[in-house]
């Protein structure tokens, strides 16, 4: 089964209340795409992020931002809401489908972060949104509105026919030059983290 979420951007808000979020947050859909390995020229590598701005985000939040609750996947100024619970979630599989887990993450007002997968995975997965390449992106740089709360819609595809997986993240807030890893467990268990911070 398919599920069809409808999408509107930053002009409508499209979701209210944070029931919504566990149905948003795995979203099968076909992958027909290519991988997004290549030359460091294409959008979406890590010397050339893709870059999402406020007109990208979508609003959804009357007032203020939920802090980053214990199920929650915090990175600094934001967090990927629900996400621990998917590490011993199963997966539904459409009949002869791959699929793509959708998992948005949720960017403070005004902040800038960039989230990158870390060398080791990106031969096996991407990061999907409406305006991303083809393949999918291994670097992107979001940009929140600085006058409303919201999320970016987009996901995780696993490029290589894997359902499960473990996914290192270098995370990069406002441009510094450090970044922390976060993990994220797509319905694979207990993965190692690292809190360690990276220099680049």
């Amino acid at each position: 089964m398919m599920v069809t979420v409808g999408l509107t951007m930053r002009r409508h808000r499209w979701w209210r209340g944070g029931a919504v979020f566990m149905m948003l947050l795995v979203f099968f859909v076909p992958s027909g795409v290519s991988d997004a390995r290549g030359s460091s020229a294409i959008v979406g590598t890590p010397t050339h992020p893709q870059v999402l701005t406020c007109a990208e985000e979508a609003t959804q939040f009357e007032n203020t931002l939920p802090p980053a609750g214990p199920h929650d996947v915090a990175f600094g100024p934001g967090y990927f809401p629900q996400a621990r619970r998917l590490a011993t979630a199963t997966p539904h599989i459409a009949p002869g489908r791959r699929g793509t887990y959708k998992l948005p993450p949720v960017v403070n007002p005004g902040a800038t972060v960039n989230l990158t997968i870390a060398g080791g995975a990106r031969s096996y997965v991407v990061q999907q949104n409406p305006w991303s390449p083809p393949g999918g992106s291994q670097s992107v740089t979001y940009k929140a509105c600085a006058d409303e709360p919201g999320f970016f819609p987009q996901s995780f595809r696993f490029t290589d026919g894997r359902l499960r997986g473990c996914v290192p993240i270098n995370v990069r807030v406002n441009g510094q030059r450090t970044t922390r890893q976060i993990v994220l467990s797509l319905f694979s268990g207990r993965c190692r983290a690292s809190s360690n911070p990276i220099s680049s």
